[in-house]
């Protein structure tokens, strides 16, 4: 048995008990569904799932954001301020042990300076750590918060997705930090209508 299989098969495990052992997590069915798509490398948030997180941000009164080919375009109401930016992937790092960064690029270039607007990016980014990390989190998908996004020169932000709270507690679990470590992004394709997320195994396990 190669070391992929092994890998597989663990993570497959871990997730079986981890299903056993929450009792409000998701149906285990549709965990297991999620377990088979990450180790297929393959996963997707549509734009309900994606809009749903950026008004997770508690100053947020209507939200929406819609996937174009390349690209995730925010109309998002904070306050007395609307908010209208696209993000363009960047590049991922994820590090063995080590920083989980995601980098995008904004438009327009202001945004990259706008609080309000990076701290609605980390509640989708929180949502999108969920996505891959289901298992690791006992299928809780939702009141994860947010990721902390930084401006990162004139128009990129980045994020540590191990920022967002409920990974960072997650990662105080040994064996939940394996499930972490196990899986990273390769790249975040924005499609019509969803966000195809591309993973990799964890640059520790190859």
């Amino acid at each position: 048995m190669s070391r992929f299989d092994v890998l597989k098969s663990l993570v497959r495990s871990s997730a079986d008990q981890v299903v056993e052992r929450a009792k409000n997590a998701a149906p285990a069915k549709r965990l297991r569904q999620m377990g088979r798509e990450l180790v297929g490398g393959h996963l997707e948030m549509d734009e309900t799932a994606l809009s749903r997180a950026a008004a997770s941000f508690p100053e947020v009164s209507d939200a929406s954001v819609t996937a174009r080919r390349g690209a995730l375009r925010f109309d998002v109401g904070v306050g007395d301020e609307l908010l209208v930016f696209s993000l363009r992937f960047d590049r991922a790092t994820f590090a063995p042990q080590g920083a989980k960064e995601l980098v995008f690029e904004i438009e327009p270039a202001e945004m990259a300076r706008n609080r309000r607007a990076r701290e609605v990016v980390g509640y989708v980014l929180g949502a999108i750590a969920a996505r891959i990390w289901t298992a690791a989190l006992g299928g809780e998908m939702r009141n994860l918060g947010p990721a902390i996004v930084d401006r990162d020169g004139v128009d990129r932000v980045r994020a540590d997705l191990r920022s967002v709270p409920a990974i960072q507690k997650a990662l105080q679990s040994p064996a939940r930090a394996v499930m972490i470590e196990a899986f990273g992004i390769r790249t975040l394709e924005p499609e019509e209508g969803k966000l195809a997320i591309k993973t990799r195994l964890g640059q520790g396990m190859l």
